[in-house]
């Protein structure tokens, strides 16, 4: 089945619902739940090119037919959902750091410099350790391993968000078709 195939399957009324939910959804998230920055100078993702693969994520999960299950299909996606929730918020928490209005991703070994700050300050907080950084995380954690956790988070929250689209949109299929 060819991509043109795959599109053709999309009722068009649904796929604007799958939009406007995914939208909406995504911009809660976005304010209720920002992923961290990878680092100081780094911006956020933009959020269209977000929208754009929670959007294709959603629809294309949301628009497949069950089998079976007819009463229960709406149920499906919300065990993803719970689950990917839950692994973005632990790995939020683990692997980053609250650094004045926003989080930053951290790595999980401290380069040479750091650790010997850090064996000369005990007891300090990671916040507390990027603000004597003034932010440059790349001075405290290797760029790699912060690229790394920062695109592990990231997945997390795309995926978190597009399962919920899809979620609220099959629960709109399964109120609408009763």
């Amino acid at each position: 089945m060819n991509f043109r195939d795959r599109i053709g399957e999309f009722d068009a009324t649904w796929a604007a619902v799958t939009a406007a939910a995914t939208v909406i959804i995504a911009l809660i998230a976005n304010m209720a739940a920002p992923p961290p920055t990878l680092w100081r100078e780094a911006a956020q993702v933009p959020d269209v090119l977000e929208f754009i693969v929670i959007i294709i994520l959603s629809a294309s999960i949301s628009g497949r037919k069950s089998k079976g299950w007819k009463n229960f299909k709406w149920f499906l996606p919300l065990i993803p959902t719970i689950v990917c929730i839950v692994a973005y918020y632990v790995l939020t928490t683990q692997f980053s750091c609250p650094f004045t209005d926003n989080r930053m991703a951290i790595g999980w070994t401290y380069i040479a410099t750091a650790a010997e700050y850090i064996s000369q300050n005990p007891g300090q907080d990671c916040s507390l350790l990027i603000a004597d950084y003034i932010g440059n995380t790349n001075m405290i954690w290797p760029a790699y391993q912060i690229i790394i956790t920062w695109l592990v988070i990231y997945f997390a929250y795309v995926l978190a968000v597009a399962f919920s689209a899809m979620t609220v949109v099959r629960a709109i299929q399964h109120v609408s078709t009763k």
